[in-house]
């Protein structure tokens, strides 16, 4: 299944196969940061990353599913068309991967799935991430465990937890049960924990190897629970001011969710629920640029 005709380009093993339009010729991708090495591959229209360090998003995965996470609180950076081709290229190399829309903007669901299916994930008895949540919103219950969607027509095993415009409303209750997880309230911490724990049943109802998560541009309570439940995450910026600094804003509010999760680790003394890791490894940081035939004629 190749990735729906929506951008200037498509990816394939191992980052990305250019689609050239009048205006783009080629388009290149950048990496730095994280524990690795890495070197830029360009062949014609095929940029690729040839990634040395094992810890990277061409990991050795383990039998045991390896949840990563997208995020970056700045938008228009290319989160959600990376994590959608990569979904892709994992699935055709024999791995089962389970897509979780944790954006309100559910622009992942919209590249998987169409209209009829976004609708029927939607309804009373659909399987959209709100519907998981729905219960504890309303104060009536705790998590529901509906079954992911399968996406038909992909090359692979890969299934998607639909996302809803509708779970900006989970965010209220986030918000307002945190101060009380962190004293080590469990009513509380079920809150907390709620999207978590339905990861965990997802990935055991499809014995899904990679969890990718799809994160919304902004630093609310709704992305500390998520990301505190990711084993990695990476962060693409765009070359410009507005990305250097929302990258900088990030790295300073992950310093205090790390502490306050520590916290919560140090207070809760059951066993019986599963709370969120709290401690996501930073793998890469990809940035990148569109060079233009214009640009490419023009002298040094």
């Amino acid at each position: 299944m190749h990735p729906p005709n929506k951008f200037g380009s498509r990816f394939r093993t191992y980052v990305l196969e250019s689609t050239c339009t009048a205006a783009v010729e080629t388009l290149e991708i950048y990496t730095y940061l994280s524990e690795f090495t890495c070197k830029l591959v360009n062949a014609g229209d095929i940029a690729a990353i040839e990634l040395s360090h094992p810890n990277t998003l061409m990991m050795e995965w383990t039998t045991m599913a390896t949840t990563l996470s997208v995020f970056n609180n700045k938008g228009g950076v290319g989160k959600t068309t990376y994590m959608f081709h990569i979904a892709h290229v994992l699935a055709r190399r024999g791995h089962r991967v389970l897509l979780v829309d944790c954006d309100t903007q559910g622009n992942l669901t919209n590249y998987c799935l169409n209209d009829d299916e976004i609708a029927e994930a939607w309804k009373d008895d659909g399987n959209s991430i709100y519907r998981v949540v729905e219960p504890i919103i309303r104060g009536t219950g705790d998590i529901t465990t509906p079954s992911p969607s399968k996406l038909s027509q992909a090359e692979g095993d890969i299934y998607l937890v639909p996302g809803d415009l509708r779970l900006s409303d989970f965010e209220d209750r986030l918000g307002d049960t945190w101060n009380a997880a962190r004293g080590g309230d469990e009513a509380s911490l079920r809150v907390q924990s709620a999207i978590h724990r339905y990861i965990d049943a997802a990935v055991s109802a499809t014995n899904a190897t990679v969890v990718l998560i799809d994160m919304g541009p902004n630093l609310g309570a709704l992305n500390r629970a998520v990301l505190a439940s990711s084993d990695y995450f990476m962060t693409p910026v765009a070359p410009d001011l507005f990305s250097i600094q929302g990258t900088e804003n990030l790295g300073n509010k992950l310093v205090a969710w790390r502490s306050q999760w520590d916290q919560i680790h140090t207070s809760w003394t059951g066993s019986h629920l599963s709370l969120p890791k709290e401690a996501p490894q930073f793998t890469l940081g990809m940035s990148y640029k569109c060079i233009t035939r214009d640009q490419r004629m023009r002298p040094e």
